[in-house]
């Protein structure tokens, strides 16, 4: 099978090519070079290029060799510049020539080759030529070309090709280093990255010394070099450049002393790695750079865990300086930092035992709750209060119940009410998974109505969902204070298990308060997205409650919403029973969808109680601009105005009808120009509508709002008018 063309770099290689040179021998010379490189192929018709077979390229390497050095001067002499062109074929055999004299046993060819190279690279060859030579060295070349390709440093055309075959070379820090005090422009730029990319501990003084260049450019390659050296000396240098006024500069010298102290730190110099972070920390102190500021107290930390540092974070303005702050002493494990920080609390001035404290709570550490509870009778109030929060937060359950009972001696309206909101808010957050059971326990043990009450509070505010058996049973405590807490605790935790429950409060409820506290309990859990689970629990149990019940679940079904929820609440506008009728229309009149338009509409025209006409008009009007659109509005207020009676409704109907944009509108609002009651209203929707319709029908426009200017006494509407008549197209 013929062997199939490849692409560039999978010839090349291989012994075979040795075979193939011994097999060929007698041809050796058969051929001048120009003949062997016009065997590689042309380009492909679309203009891609498909090498030769690996067998005729590597005829091709084996001849060249056997002429060395004569063909491989030649071949290098056949290299031309880019805009002189016609020597890709040149190129491709060099290229491919060299990489193929890298494959194990084939040095002696490899060192002819490189010679050769190195031969042209002293001639007066284009420099355009050099690079790509230059480029040959970096792919196959050997240490010992170094000082040849050294001498190119310097050389602003040159140098980057340069870099980059010694760089290939290995441990050429040395070349660099020395060509660096000559260097210039571009030249002395590459130099510098390079030594900055080799480490080159040597160099770091020079490196050093050009932070402060007085070229940008210089002063930039040496900023991310000397970082890269981890040389403690380079640290104020560094910190100053950091200083720069040109944020380019400045942001970049802040990186570099950044990565430079994580470089001294992975050292074991942390000294100076700290002297880097502390001046970061002390001179950075805008709000556009808190992000510095966080690095270095992050930093200052992993140097030492100092409580002073994370004291001056929390001393700040700044509250995600704060948050990183209390995040870096939660993530310091271990009974040393813990030490340090009860130390520090022992020790602090009142203003800063708070921060103390939420650091203690932060952390999570149990060997810090003595020292808090301590201070939970502390003079300070807001000390007291943040070493509560400290206790809630460390979840011990002998802090939880030391807050139990500083809850419950505060309980009560005449007692300290700081105290116990203080308290109550230290165990709404309190962690720990038997905070809950314990404040249930606390619950069925207190004897004190005002204490029972406070502890539902507590469960209502954790959303205590597994405490839900024990709020049930407070719903029938004999105190009305403590079943007002236990209803409203039902809706504070707020799930789906709590609505059969709350359903059940309300068929015995045994107050208008008990009713009141319940439907607010039902709509909160309604408005957490469980609006069809309410309403399937509502719905059957209407026909089985009292009037006063049947009227709170109706109420709460205008927040259910829904279909069946609407069903249910129609259904009810023709009940016999008055309180259950007025909620259904009440309910019903202020529905949130469309759907209710049409019952709403027959009620504003037949209901018996005008207060009910009233209401369903009103409540038809606001729901033409729910989400309808513009031939669906004006629908439903030509049918509202058609019901209303009173002037004032019929005036409602023109304030919403302003708002729609179609012909329909206008006429309608046009219809009401004539009567003396509402021409005011009506001609001032008709000066809203109709620039919206002038281009879809402009006759009608010229006809209404010149009816509109003329039945007005209102200069505003007249100006209106006037401005539009003027625009519209002449007849």
């Amino acid at each position: 099978m013929k062997t199939q063309r490849t692409t560039l770099g999978r010839w090349a290689m291989g012994l075979a090519a040795v075979v193939v040179a011994l097999a060929m021998g007698a041809r050796a010379n058969a051929g001048a070079v120009g003949d062997l490189v016009s065997r590689i192929p042309n380009a492909d018709k679309d203009g891609k290029f498909t090498g030769p077979e690996p067998a005729a390229a590597q005829e091709i390497y084996a001849e060249l060799l056997k002429g060395a050095p004569g063909t491989l001067d030649e071949l290098i002499g056949m290299l031309a510049e880019p805009e002189k062109g016609g020597d890709f074929k040149a190129r491709y055999v060099l290229h491919n020539l060299a990489l193929h004299t890298t494959r194990t046993g084939a040095d002696q060819e490899r060192t002819l080759v490189m010679r050769a190279i190195a031969k042209a690279l002293d001639g007066p060859a284009a420099k355009s030529v050099k690079a790509f030579l230059l480029q040959e060295i970096r792919y196959a070349g050997t240490r010992d070309l170094a000082p040849v390709v050294a001498k190119f440093l310097a050389d602003d055309e040159l140098c980057e090709p340069a870099a980059m075959a010694l760089a290939a070379l290995g441990e050429t820090a040395d070349a660099f280093r020395a060509a660096l005090p000559a260097a210039k422009g571009k030249a002395r730029v590459t130099i510098i990255q390079n030594l900055g990319r080799q480490r080159d501990a040597q160099s770091a003084e020079a490196l050093t010394r050009l932070v402060a260049d007085p070229e940008q450019d210089v002063r930039v390659a040496a900023i991310d070099a000397v970082a890269a050296l981890g040389n403690p000396a380079s640290v104020d240098p560094l910190a100053k450049a950091a200083d720069a006024a040109d944020p380019f500069e400045r942001t970049r010298a802040t990186e570099a002393l950044l990565a430079l102290a994580q470089r001294l730190i992975d050292a074991g110099q942390k000294d100076a790695a700290g002297r880097a972070y502390r001046q970061l920390w002390d001179a950075r102190t805008a709000k556009a750079e808190r992000h510095v500021r966080i690095a270095a107290l992050q930093g200052l930390a992993a140097v030492r865990y100092d409580v002073a540092d994370l004291l001056a974070a929390l001393r700040t303005n700044d509250v995600q300086i704060r948050a990183a702050a209390v995040a870096i002493a939660n993530a310091s494990a271990g009974p040393d930092a813990t030490q340090q920080l009860l130390g520090g609390l022992r020790a602090a001035q009142p203003e800063d035992r708070p921060h103390f404290l939420a650091i203690l709570g932060a952390r999570g550490d149990a060997a810090a709750l003595p020292a808090v509870l301590e201070l939970f009778k502390d003079k300070d109030p807001a000390t007291a209060s943040a070493a509560m929060q400290a206790a809630g937060a460390l979840g011990d359950p002998k802090g939880i119940n030391q807050l139990l009972l500083a809850l419950l001696a505060a309980a009560g309206p005449g007692d300290d009410a700081n105290t116990r909101e203080a308290t109550l808010d230290a165990l709404a957050k309190a962690r720990g998974r038997e905070t809950n059971a314990i404040v249930g326990k606390a619950l069925k043990e207190c004897d004190k109505p005002a204490g029972r009450a406070a502890l539902l509070r507590v469960l209502s505010a954790r959303r205590a969902g597994d405490q839900t058996p024990i709020v049930l049973a407070a719903t029938k405590d004999a105190d009305p204070g403590v079943r007002l807490a236990a209803i409203r605790a039902l809706g504070g935790i707020g799930a789906e298990p709590q609505i059969a429950p709350l359903l059940d409060v309300v068929k015995r409820a045994q107050s208008d308060d008990d009713l009141a506290a319940a439907e607010e309990a039902l709509r909160g859990i309604a408005a957490r997205k469980l609006q069809d689970q309410v309403a399937a629990a509502i719905v059957p149990a209407i026909a089985s409650v009292p009037a006063p019940a049947a009227a709170t679940l109706l109420r709460v079904l205008g927040t259910a919403d829904g279909k069946s929820a609407l069903e249910a609440v129609v259904a009810a506008t023709k009940h016999q029973d008055k309180t259950i009728r007025d909620a259904a229309i009440r309910t019903l009149a202020d529905w949130r969808t469309r759907a209710a338009a049409p019952t709403l509409l027959a009620l504003a025209k037949d209901a018996e109680e005008p207060v009910h006409r009233v209401l369903a008009l009103r409540g038809a009007i606001r729901l033409s601009t729910q989400g309808t659109g513009a031939k669906e509005k004006v629908d439903l207020l030509a049918q509202a105005m058609s019901v209303a009676t009173r002037p004032e409704e019929k005036r409602q109907v023109l304030a919403a009808l302003a708002t729609a944009q179609s012909p329909e509108a206008l006429r309608l609002a046009a219809a009401s120009l004539a009567d003396p009651d509402l021409k005011s209203e009506a001609a001032a929707a008709v000066i809203q509508i109709a620039p919206s319709v002038a281009r879809q029908d402009p006759r009608l426009v010229r006809e209404t709002v010149t009816k509109a200017r003329d039945i007005t006494t209102a200069d505003s509407v007249k100006a209106a008018a006037k401005k539009i008549l003027d625009q519209l197209p002449e007849k």
